[in-house]
């Protein structure tokens, strides 16, 4: 489980996320429920897959490359 706290959070209003099981109140902080973990990490590995994707063909074709820009 993984907790969400401080201000500076994308769930500054957590109703909806709460409603859609997404979270769950613990004290004073809200925590990410097992679906949301779920859900959280489909997306982290697909946004990884893409950047290491984008990395490796970039290095084919130029090695060592000042940046990459990522879209």
């Amino acid at each position: 489980m993984e907790r969400i706290v401080g201000s500076g959070s994308c769930f500054n209003r957590p109703v909806v996320a709460t409603k859609l099981g997404y979270l769950r109140k613990n004290g004073r902080a809200y925590e990410l429920t097992d679906k949301a973990a779920y859900l959280y990490h489909g997306v982290e590995q697909a946004y990884t897959t893409a950047y290491i994707d984008k990395m490796w063909h970039t290095s084919r074709l130029q090695p060592f490359p000042e940046k990459i820009i990522l879209k």
